[in-house]
């Protein structure tokens, strides 16, 4: 008789394991992100959820045994069926003890959507075929949209994390997109959500029709959740509501509290939508186009006046309170901090943000961690995206964290002032503990110099690394200042991306552009 009911696995733990890691629920990494740079098409990296069927022919025992490994990636959206899941996994006794990471489908139904006429008619068959869909996709929007204004997914997810979800330690609050819509115009805040304060029935306070004020509200109510890796994606128009909704706002910036691992994807789309036709009406976005400034009236008396997405883009990052404010409510134990500003929110995509070499001071990005160097002493991992800095800026801010940091990506960023040698200079010999770096795309505005001087205490940093460090430069003392090229510290002016290595192998030790990815 077997002791327990792994004996009775017709495989090794070892390879059950793996098979149930490829048909586990999938991540947000198999629904919308489609990872391309690294290869030649589309890929999805999970197989989709079909496939269990299929897994349990591996053995007798696979739903018991198998549970914890299904269900370690969780969906959640306010569709009926999905909530009906979650809730049916959060009651499971097992199951519900094995969920780490939650992702929640943060797609609202827009409140623009074109109601066709029932009586018309076409000839064409593929026309009507068409019609017919967009029904079908009105109908389910408005129905989420219905359970939104209830607020379903808030109670539904302050229970689970109160009582049975408690393993839960990542949340990842994005729009799941779709093939045939490349950028919904309701997920989460967009230029043309309604700011309306709407009235709930019930108690008579205010409705919100967004998933990610009832993310927040949900942390909040649950101040014991262990959830310290928060992942959010979101329309720059959101920040608005620092000074247009304070309260909601506000409940945001409680949830961070608790946050050590923070991040932002904050998209901004170009005024005219590009890569959409206007005669399609289906497709939510032409009428946003046709009336700009319409939809930039609303911000006028907190922001000024702007008659492009660029200009209000620059206004709201500009303000204190309201990117600035957001960073700092997280945790100042935060040691991983990821930044992207592009126009869709992508990482190394080629998608070029309007406000790519806008001049902004560093702590519109980071808060006051950059020029506190109490906030996030633990640092091991930055990555910015598609922001304009100045050396004088990210210097200090990167040496006051050296001893720990390890991982440093800057993608798409101008430098305005002074020489990214320099701050490779910084990562790869005053960090001590770094472990690679990435670039892609940088820019820098000053004319590039062949030999650049090291700033003091960029030379104080790096000769006190190389006292610890034994045996490095043979015990020999270089004094005086101390001089770069260019292309000695890896961060250059170029428009492809590359990654250097840290390590003891030859190939991606000391200097250079590393390899490809």
């Amino acid at each position: 008789m077997c002791d327990s009911p792994r004996d009775t696995l017709p495989l090794p733990a070892e390879i059950t394991r793996r098979i149930l890691f490829f048909v586990s629920e999938p991540t947000i990494t198999y629904d919308g992100r489609k990872r391309t740079y690294k290869y030649d098409r589309p890929r999805n990296l999970h197989h989709p959820p079909d496939d269990i069927q299929n897994a349990r022919l591996v053995c007798k025992t696979f739903a018991d045994l198998g549970a914890e490994f299904l269900f370690q990636n969780l969906i959640m959206s306010a569709d009926h069926r999905q909530l009906a899941h979650v809730k049916e996994i959060a009651e499971h006794k097992r199951l519900c003890k094995a969920v780490r990471s939650l992702y929640y489908d943060s797609r609202t139904a827009p409140a623009m959507w074109v109601h066709y006429d029932d009586d018309s008619t076409s000839d064409s068959a593929n026309d009507q075929w068409s019609v017919s869909h967009r029904r079908k996709q009105d109908r389910y929007y408005h129905e989420q949209e219905d359970i939104f204004n209830q607020a379903l997914d808030t109670e539904c997810l302050r229970t689970a994390l109160a009582t049975t979800l408690t393993a839960v330690t990542r949340v990842r609050c994005k729009p799941r997109q779709r093939f045939y819509r490349p950028r919904d115009p309701g997920d989460v805040s967009s230029p043309t959500r309604n700011h309306a304060a709407a009235t709930n029935k019930d108690d008579g306070g205010p409705a919100d029709a967004r998933p990610l004020y009832h993310l927040a509200a949900a942390m909040t109510g649950v101040p014991a959740h262990n959830i310290r890796t928060l992942s959010l994606a979101f329309d720059v128009t959101l920040l608005a509501d620092a000074k247009l909704a304070p309260a909601r706002f506000a409940s945001l910036r409680a949830a961070l509290a608790p946050v050590t691992n923070l991040t932002l994807a904050i998209r901004a789309s170009d005024d005219d939508y590009p890569g959409v036709d206007d005669d399609d009406p289906g497709s939510g976005l032409s009428a946003a186009a046709a009336a700009p400034s319409d939809r930039f009236a609303r911000y006028a008396e907190a922001f000024g006046t702007h008659s492009s997405t660029a200009s209000l883009c620059r206004a709201l990052l500009a303000d204190p309170a309201t990117l600035a404010a957001l960073v700092d409510a997280t945790s100042p134990a935060l040691h991983r901090f990821k930044l992207n500003l592009s126009a869709d929110g992508r990482r190394r995509s080629g998608y070029a943000a309007f406000r790519y070499d806008d001049a902004l001071p560093l702590s519109c990005y980071l808060g006051s961690a950059a020029s506190d160097a109490s906030r996030w002493p633990a640092m091991r991992y930055l990555y910015l995206g598609c922001v304009g800095v100045t050396q004088d800026e990210l210097v200090p801010f990167l040496l006051a964290r050296r001893r720990t940091l390890a991982f440093v990506e800057f993608d798409r960023v101008t430098l305005h002032q002074g020489q990214w040698c320099v701050v490779g200079a910084v990562v790869l010999n005053a960090c001590p503990t770094w472990r690679w770096a990435k670039m892609s795309g940088l820019r820098q505005v000053e004319r590039r110099r062949d030999v650049v001087d090291l700033p003091m205490e960029v030379v104080e940093a790096i000769k006190e690394v190389e006292e610890e460090e034994e045996g490095r430069w043979s015990g020999e003392k270089r004094e005086g200042p101390r001089r770069v090229r260019w292309d000695e510290c890896y961060f250059a002016e170029e428009d492809g991306s590359s990654t250097l290595f840290g390590g003891v192998d030859p190939e991606t030790e000391g200097p250079g552009y590393g390899n490809p990815v």
